[in-house]
């Protein structure tokens, strides 16, 4: 099982990172962070750190600037997927990078998520970085920044799952790696049991951690089996309960009398 020691990091009361953070989660902001906040939490990763930002839409966190330096763009907008089983506002998850170690293992796999945004490489990202887009909405996915009107995109497949990873220093001996995210709910409301949400938490997790070993899919449930039996072959096998004590206790009485008789 994964397991770590977790703990809340304060930056507005003490400008410090400790020196044997595994991993800082970043998730779901709602105000904004203070500008050297900010620029402590690059410097972690810039350094080799290890940082999970999950971000929503239409929240005045302000981190599109933040996202943009660490390689990615947010874009602050709704995807939206007329064909979710639950309703066009959570995001089927099913289209992975099939190369990343973090998606590798979700090929038919689902997870879900409420009111995500687009994410999506930067254009500019820094160079030595590899930026991956590892987590796509489902085909026929449609986009708008306002949820209030009906103004879409033409439907698509879009991206809110960005890997950036590599040495921002190239003489530097460690390499970083950041999981951005375009939505939060999934790790906090009922949707993180539901399919593979879990398991796509945890993973990124073990990832950051560079727990590889840990990253897995946990296998599927098998599917129950039910006997249905008719009237008659429900009687058939009561009957039978009934009969067979009844045609035990008579050949045993036949075995003493005939051992008695010899």
């Amino acid at each position: 099982s994964l397991a770590f020691e977790v703990a809340d990091l304060s930056l507005s009361t003490k400008l410090e990172i400790p020196d044997d953070a595994a991993v800082i989660a970043l998730v779901g902001p709602k105000g904004q962070l203070l500008q050297k906040e900010q620029e402590l939490l690059l410097d972690y990763v810039r350094g080799g750190g290890h940082m999970l930002v999950a971000v929503d839409p239409g929240q005045s966190h302000g981190l599109a600037d933040f996202i943009k330096r660490l390689g990615a763009e947010f874009k602050d907008n709704y995807i939206l997927d007329p064909n979710s089983p639950l309703g066009p506002a959570v995001v089927v998850g099913n289209q992975y990078d099939r190369a990343h170690p973090l998606t590798e293992k979700f090929d038919g796999r689902t997870t879900l998520f409420r009111l995500a945004s687009q994410i999506a490489k930067h254009e500019d990202a820094p160079e030595g970085l590899t930026v991956k887009e590892v987590l796509l909405s489902q085909p026929g996915s449609v986009i708008t920044t306002d949820l209030s009107k009906r103004r879409y995109t033409e439907s698509d497949s879009y991206p809110f799952g960005v890997v950036v990873e590599g040495k921002w220093d190239p003489e530097s001996v460690k390499e970083s790696s950041v999981v951005l995210l375009g939505d939060s709910d999934f790790l906090t409301d009922q949707l993180f049991y539901t399919l593979s949400n879990r398991d796509f938490a945890l993973n990124i997790f073990a990832y950051l951690a560079k727990e590889k070993d840990l990253i897995s899919i946990r296998p599927k449930s098998p599917k129950s089996s039910t006997l249905r039996l008719t009237s008659a072959q429900r009687l058939g096998i009561n009957s039978a309960g009934l009969a067979l004590p009844v045609v035990f206790v008579i050949l045993s009485g036949v075995l003493w009398y005939r051992r008695r008789s010899s």
